[in-house]
């Protein structure tokens, strides 16, 4: 026993008492940080990585969605039907316009009024923009048919190239489909912008017809 310890008889327990605190404080820092790496391993493994995501309105800046905006005069006949492009990881967007033209940073038609953001797993992060740059390839050389070669179609061609999902048969049918039932509108202002035409013009029909009879 030191001198130090025998004026302080106490100070032995103090001490193994603080490095038994410090040890077990320890102990629960690793357990902590090994939960965390299990975690991020796990989440790797299932592909489960999210991008952080922000929409630019100021900017028309849509990262890894799909979007869409009306057409004059068909959407007001046809609401469902309207004119969609896909957009980078930068958010810039993509749309087939017309013939042999693929758009960039210029939506035709106007800005979007609604979007989808893009459910994609670390794989599909990494081929990402390759895909849309490969669409854009093949669809400069493609003429353009409303109703079977459209925007929705280059649309599909990007997410074949991305094998989005696993699938590689995506075609303007099921563009369309995920647009009518996952978009999310921007805003009520952009709502009442894709369906006031039609609004409008429902109310000039049914008018005419009830002061017709």
């Amino acid at each position: 026993m030191t001198d130090e310890q025998e004026k302080h008889p106490d100070i032995s327990e103090k001490v193994i008492y603080k490095e038994i605190k410090t040890e077990s404080c320890d102990k629960d820092i690793q357990t902590e940080e090994d939960t965390q790496n299990s975690e991020n391993i796990k989440i790797k493994e299932k592909g489960e990585i999210r991008p952080k995501l922000k929409i630019d309105l100021k900017r028309q800046r849509y990262p890894y969605c799909i979007v869409w905006t009306p057409i004059p005069c068909i959407t007001w006949v046809l609401p469902c039907i309207g004119h969609a492009g896909i957009c980078t990881s930068e958010g810039v967007i993509h749309d087939f316009a017309g013939p042999y033209c693929v758009s960039v940073d210029n939506m035709a038609f106007g800005n979007p009024t609604k979007y989808i953001f893009l459910d994609l797993d670390s794989k599909e992060l990494e081929n990402y923009d390759d895909a849309i740059e490969g669409g854009k390839d093949d669809y400069m050389e493609q003429m353009y048919s409303f109703c079977c070669n459209n925007c929705h179609s280059f649309i599909a061609r990007c997410l074949n190239k991305l094998k989005y999902k696993g699938k590689t048969n995506y075609t303007m049918i099921h563009v369309w489909w995920m647009l009518c039932i996952k978009s999310k509108f921007i805003s009520f202002g952009k709502f009442v912008q894709s369906y006031i035409g039609f609004v409008i013009l429902t109310i000039i029909i049914l008018v005419i017809y009830f002061f017709s009879k």
